[in-house]
């Protein structure tokens, strides 16, 4: 059996691509599954400190009806991404460290689906001053908190 050359070598390099090409989506799965768990561990920890900031602050009744809880865990949330994002901003810092907090941790211990719901409820209940409190002080407040969250990363 007669083998061409050209075609032997073509198909060397055919091997060597997919050789290649297999190494190169190993290490991409690798460093996805890196990222996956950063997200992962910090989501379980920012859930864990939302339940424990609800049953810190659940018998407090300082603001009446308003859900403070939740707009202590938004608003510390905020300033965290804001200060996250003035480090990174400025310095080399490991994407990691962005996953693990702003996008894990953060994402864990803020909760835009409470805020909906207690809104929510807010205006089932016809408290239409505290449901407009609630949203503009939310919005107002967690955009300041950014602000001053990325202020104090320099």
């Amino acid at each position: 059996m007669h083998t061409n050359h050209n075609d032997y070598f073509a198909h060397q390099r055919f091997h060597v691509t997919l050789k290649n090409n297999h190494t190169e989506c190993d290490e991409l799965k690798n460093k996805h599954m890196n990222q996956w768990f950063f997200v992962f561990l910090g989501g379980g920890v920012g859930s864990l400190v939302r339940y424990w900031t609800t049953k810190f602050f659940e018998d407090c009744k300082l603001f009446g009806d308003f859900p403070f809880p939740t707009f202590v865990a938004n608003m510390v949330s905020s300033f965290i991404v804001g200060l996250l994002f003035g480090y990174m901003s400025k310095s080399d810092i490991d994407n990691s460290i962005w996953l693990l907090l702003a996008v894990g941790f953060c994402g864990g211990f803020s909760t835009f689906s409470t805020f909906s719901f207690e809104s929510f409820k807010m205006l089932q209940n016809g408290q239409w001053v505290l449901f407009s409190s609630y949203i503009l002080l939310s919005i107002i407040f967690g955009i300041i908190m950014v602000f001053l969250g990325y202020q104090r990363s320099f």
